[in-house]
C-alpha cells in the first residue's frame, strides 16, 4: 500500500509539472502574439504617416510650386536616407514629376540640386500677378512596401 501511495504522489507530481510547462508555452507564445500584433500596428502606423505627406496632395488642384519643391525635398531626404543613388533604384525610391512641362524640366524633381528648384521658383510662382497652380494627378504606392512611390503632378493651364 506505501508503494501505491508514493506511485500516486509521483503521478501526480509529473503531472504538476506538464501543467506548468503547458501554462509556460501557453504564456510564452501569447506574448509572442501580441508583441508581433504590436510591432505591426507601429509599422503600418509609421507607413500611413510617412504616405500622409503625399496623400495630402491628392486631387488638389491649387498647388503652388512651393509645395512641390517641399514634395521633391521630402522624397529626396527618404532617397538619400536608404542611399539611393539613382533613380528607381529600389523599393522605397520615390520619384516626382511635373507631367507637362516642356523637355525634362519636370522630370526626376526628387534629384534637383537648388539651383534648378530656384529657377522652377522663379518660373512657376507668378504669371503677372496671377500664381500658378498644379494639381496632382496621380499618388501611386509600392505593392510590397505600401509606401507612396511617385507622385506626379500636372500644370494648370
Amino acid at each position: 500500500m506505501e508503494n501505491a501511495s508514493q506511485a500516486l504522489l509521483m503521478a501526480a507530481a509529473i503531472l504538476i509539472g506538464v501543467l506548468i510547462i503547458a501554462v509556460g508555452v501557453y504564456l510564452f507564445t501569447m506574448f509572442g502574439n501580441n508583441s508581433s500584433t504590436m510591432y505591426d500596428q507601429l509599422t503600418q502606423r509609421q507607413t500611413d504617416e510617412f504616405n500622409a505627406q503625399f496623400y495630402k496632395y491628392e486631387d488638389q488642384e491649387t498647388v503652388r510650386i512651393h509645395d512641390i519643391i517641399t514634395v521633391a525635398n521630402i522624397a529626396k531626404e527618404n532617397n538619400l536616407n536608404y542611399e539611393y543613388t539613382s533613380t528607381n533604384e529600389g523599393p522605397f525610391y520615390i520619384t516626382v514629376t511635373i507631367s507637362n512641362l516642356s523637355g525634362s524640366e519636370g522630370q526626376n524633381l526628387e534629384t534637383m540640386d537648388t539651383e534648378k528648384a530656384n529657377e522652377l521658383l522663379s518660373k512657376y510662382s507668378v504669371n503677372g500677378s496671377n500664381p500658378i497652380y498644379f494639381k496632382c494627378t496621380a499618388v501611386t504606392f509600392n505593392d510590397d512596401t505600401k509606401r507612396v512611390n511617385s507622385i506626379t503632378f500636372e500644370k494648370i493651364d
